[in-house]
């Protein structure tokens, strides 16, 4: 509940500071292409689907981000620890 409440916070700052921001309309055959490629990513899941269970993934995706990104994840704690004084962590 707190994540989906910061998550859309960060949706309504964002959407807030790039509004006036406009793209000109995107071309019928990167369109096309774009839809084709969501297609195949959606087969590829669909059978990713048949072997493991969806709820296995969903669960287990995150999980797997962050242990594959961890040695990323430690430095920027620590960079922002190091930030805080009166802690004494160098």
């Amino acid at each position: 509940m707190l994540i989906k409440a910061l998550l859309s916070l960060v949706l309504t700052l964002l959407q807030f500071l790039f509004s006036w921001v406009s793209f000109p309309p995107v071309p019928a055959q990167v369109d096309a292409v774009f839809q084709t490629l969501i297609q195949y990513i959606g087969q590829g899941i669909g059978f990713v689907w048949l072997i493991v269970p969806r709820d296995l993934v969903l669960v287990l995706l995150p999980i797997v981000l962050v242990l594959d990104n961890f040695d990323k994840l430690y430095t920027i704690v620590m960079w922002i620890l190091r930030k805080i004084p009166f802690l004494g962590i160098e």
